[in-house]
């Protein structure tokens, strides 16, 4: 079906431009456009994920320090070999 529109001038270049980029008509990324308006189910923010806290009590293990960094960082090299 063939229909009238009128767009705003920002958006007509940027559709024009998601065209060009697509290898496709303006009038093909207004229908995509419309179709994902109306037919996708609405993004919705993801709830927040609580993160589980340590109850471990204690502090740092025998010989770490964190002052100066450079000791926690060898001791961190260490381990990794």
């Amino acid at each position: 079906m063939r229909t009238q529109i009128t767009l705003e001038d920002d958006l007509y270049r940027v559709a024009c431009a998601v065209a060009e980029r697509q290898g496709t008509t303006v009038s093909e990324v207004i229908v995509q456009a419309l179709r994902r308006q109306l037919f996708e189910p609405p993004v919705t923010a993801r709830q927040p994920v609580e993160l589980p806290v340590s109850s471990a009590s204690g502090g740092l293990m025998p010989g770490v320090t964190l002052e100066p960094k450079s000791g926690l960082w060898a001791l961190l090299d260490d381990e990794a070999v």
